[in-house]
């Protein structure tokens, strides 16, 4: 049994191997994609692993092939790595944003706050998005700007990826507005209340959670075809979700949002 789990595994990996490089390939060497698109949109990749870094640079190149993307901000929260000497580049889309100390993947919001953009792509940096996927997200957005939309989430305990459907949380990806970027300082200000606990708690633990319920009904993922991710999206020590704490300081995040019964009148008031 043992030894048919290990062909199993195997097949999968060679599969995967394929389909990411024919894919990497195939739009390396494809040419911009033009769309037009006011206003532009900035996005945004939070870094902590050095581990994930080979991905990332992948990730920016394939963002340099979108001229609708206006600006590329890669913000650093490992104060060990020194981004701006790892990451040379040329293009003037481009900004790095170095931390002197350890911060969560919610920093990400205050460092796009200082930019105020408009349209806004979020992209774990364990996740690779062509530009054919990137644009049809943006499609749906500019459609349907009164949600956050991505192409992965969860409906209660159920992962989905790459289907038409709403979901209780995105994860991964997240598509914003600037409305849902100022709707996410609110959220957390009436969390927290003034206590910088809390905030730093929302900060590493919950800030998807939050970004979630920043729009007018439930976020909507779309099918976009097949999804990539790096191979550390799981590994132990590396993937968030392995942390000490994790799904403990995220029932606390996931309590303190459920204290405001209804997101949408909240906002009303």
């Amino acid at each position: 049994m043992e030894k048919v789990l290990s062909i199993k595994s195997l097949g999968r990996e060679i599969i995967w191997t394929l389909v990411y490089y024919w894919r990497l390939g195939k739009q390396l060497i494809y040419p911009v994609f033009p769309i037009k698109s006011e206003p532009k949109v900035s996005a945004i990749i939070p870094v902590y692993s050095p581990e994930r870094l080979r991905n990332v640079k992948r990730q920016i190149e394939l963002l340099k092939k979108c001229d609708f993307i206006e600006r590329i901000v890669i913000s650093n929260h490992n104060p060990d790595i020194k981004l701006k000497q790892v990451l040379e580049d040329s293009d003037d889309r481009i900004v790095v944003v170095d931390q002197n100390t350890r911060r969560g993947c919610g920093y990400q919001w205050l460092v796009l706050k200082t930019f105020q953009p408009d349209l806004i792509f979020s992209i774990d940096d364990d996740m690779l998005l062509f530009p054919f996927q990137l644009v049809k997200v943006l499609e749906e957005l500019e459609s349907n700007p009164g949600v956050p939309h991505g192409v992965a989430g969860w409906s209660g305990r159920v992962y989905l990826k790459n289907q038409e459907v709403c979901v209780n949380r995105l994860t991964q990806f997240y598509a914003i507005t600037i409305e849902h970027l100022g709707n996410y300082f609110e959220l957390v200000d009436a969390i927290a209340s003034g206590d910088g606990d809390i905030k730093e708690l929302i900060e590493f633990w919950g800030d998807d959670l939050v970004i979630s319920r920043t729009g007018s009904d439930l976020p909507r993922i779309h099918k976009v075809g097949v999804i990539i991710q790096d191979r550390t999206a799981t590994k132990l020590g590396v993937a968030t979700f392995t942390y000490d704490g994790f799904l403990d300081n995220r029932k606390k995040v996931s309590n303190l949002l459920k204290e405001i019964t209804d997101i949408t009148e909240f906002r009303k008031k």
